[in-house]
């Protein structure tokens, strides 16, 4: 894909909400003193929104700005980043994008046989 495409500079204001995004769910959960269950949820909640667009760079990248924060706000040690830095297979890092993007393509198929079946 050319970046002088229309969609690749849509993905750019899409990738800007969805780190904004990531940003007021890291505020608003830190400052509730939100366990890490919760703030990952409402992180994977941001992703999927984002994913909604139908475009994988965005949604990719705020699940490692996503990743980045659960690690370094919410996962003991805090503020330090040892979940992204280990390499124990259970803590990978590129889980939270992957699984934004298999949902994106999820929706898309979703959205494109319910686009279909309407049309007929």
């Amino acid at each position: 894909m050319r970046f002088d495409d229309a969609r690749g500079w849509r993905s750019v204001p899409l990738g800007a909400i969805g780190i904004l995004g990531v940003a007021l769910v890291t505020f608003a959960s830190f400052w509730l003193q939100a366990e890490n269950t919760a703030a990952a949820f409402l992180y994977l909640l941001v992703i999927l929104l984002v994913s909604l667009s139908a475009l994988a760079a965005p949604a990719f990248v705020v699940g490692v700005v996503a990743i980045v924060c659960l690690d370094y706000f919410f996962t003991p040690p805090l503020f330090e980043a040892r979940m992204i830095t280990s390499h124990r297979p259970d803590r990978s890092p590129f889980l939270l994008p992957v699984c934004a993007i298999d949902g994106q393509h999820v929706i898309h198929a979703l959205a494109t046989s319910a686009a279909r079946a309407h049309a007929h």
